[in-house]
């Protein structure tokens, strides 16, 4: 039995973009669904960009290189996709959402859990695009640096550097506030 990457291919050497799309909603959607929704912290938003990703997978199946596999290919669309709806509401004044961040709940000396999470989606959104999304990356996903490398299209070293300069920058507002 092939694997989906593979029936994929086979689609599209056969010029069956229908199908070839077919397979890629059917095995992708739900991991890139829940990546995305990681990124943007809202699932409402999430399933509107889920389908504005897939709208770009269909148009441009055509001209798929074939230079990564298909899922990076997908991947690196939502990811681009999450970036540019979060750029676009940090224009717009809004920020990540404090409630999103669930599994950071815990009480320290004299502070709620909620005053905790406010402060630690404060320090999230004071961080640099790119550090932003590494910590995320790394702390929600558990990523390894070799995968996020090969996603991302940047060197480990400037992904660890990224990791490192974003907690650092994160322990310094908490320490601070």
């Amino acid at each position: 039995m092939k694997s989906h990457e593979e029936q994929i291919e086979f689609a599209l050497e056969r010029n069956q973009y229908e199908k070839a799309f077919s397979i890629i909603v059917d095995y992708q959607s739900k991991p890139i669904l829940n990546q995305i929704q990681h990124w943007v912290n809202d699932r409402s938003e999430a399933e509107d960009l889920l389908q504005e990703v897939f709208i770009k997978v269909w148009k441009a199946l055509p001209s798929f290189r074939g230079d990564s596999k298909i899922s990076s290919w997908v991947f690196r669309i939502a990811y681009n996709e999450s970036m540019n709806a979060i750029r676009s509401r940090k224009r717009k004044g809004q920020t990540v959402d404090s409630s999103s961040i669930e599994h950071l709940r815990s009480e320290s000396e004299g502070h709620s859990s909620e005053e905790i999470l406010e402060k630690f989606a404060k320090a999230l959104n004071l961080l640099p695009e790119r550090q932003r999304e590494v910590f995320l990356l790394r702390y929600y996903q558990e990523m390894s640096y070799e995968e996020m490398a090969r996603q991302l299209n940047l060197t480990e070293g400037a992904l660890k550097a990224s990791f490192h300069h974003a907690r650092k920058k994160i322990e310094e507002y908490l320490l601070k506030h």
